[in-house]
């Protein structure tokens, strides 16, 4: 009985969660890491469980430019330099 309640509560709660990347340790990407993330982000099995918003941070701006390439259908996808600003679009 656990079991089946928690699996109908991560199921109700799939696409009602936020993600927030901090990717501000990560040096610049080559474009075909960006061009992998896109690809992963379209998988089917991955598009299942995927967030209802999802911010970036990087306080480099070339990563911010390279970071803005990723999209993802019917998810909001935005790239910040800091933290705070993230969590503030995210929680609006």
């Amino acid at each position: 009985a656990d079991r089946e309640f928690w699996g109908r509560l991560v199921e109700s709660a799939v696409g009602a969660h936020l993600t927030l990347y901090d990717v501000s340790a990560i040096p610049v990407a080559p474009p075909a890491t960006i061009d992998a993330l896109n690809a992963t982000l379209a998988r089917p099995d991955v598009m299942a469980v995927k967030a209802r918003k999802v911010a970036f941070v990087t306080p480099s701006a070339l990563s911010r430019i390279q970071l803005a390439r990723v999209r993802s259908d019917g998810q909001a996808v935005a790239v910040f330099p800091d933290v705070r600003s993230a969590e503030a679009w995210l929680l609006n």
